[in-house]
């Protein structure tokens, strides 16, 4: 089975972009402290634990995730080809 690389990058970097997104608010709505969340701002360009920093957090997951994905999905298709198309003994 072969991976649509645009796809699974545009899938995975949509669903971790939305997950920074809603795990920022939710802690914001719920008045905590943000300690782990804002070690996020060390990888992030600037992500803070507040709405605006969920925006920006969102679209640097979007793009980190997209990238990893679109990768992992090439190295997934590289090796599979490997192994499909090796001589049987």
């Amino acid at each position: 089975m072969k991976l649509n690389k645009n796809a699974f990058a545009l899938a995975l970097g949509i669903v971790w972009g939305v997950i920074v997104f809603l795990v920022t608010n939710i802690d914001l709505l719920r008045g905590g402290s943000g300690e782990h969340l804002s070690r996020l701002s060390q990888i992030y360009l600037g992500y803070r634990v507040s709405f605006l920093g969920s925006i920006i957090g969102l679209l640097w997951g979007f793009v980190t995730m997209s990238i990893a994905a679109w990768v992992a999905a090439w190295l997934y298709n590289r090796l599979s080809e490997s192994l499909t198309t090796a001589p049987k003994t």
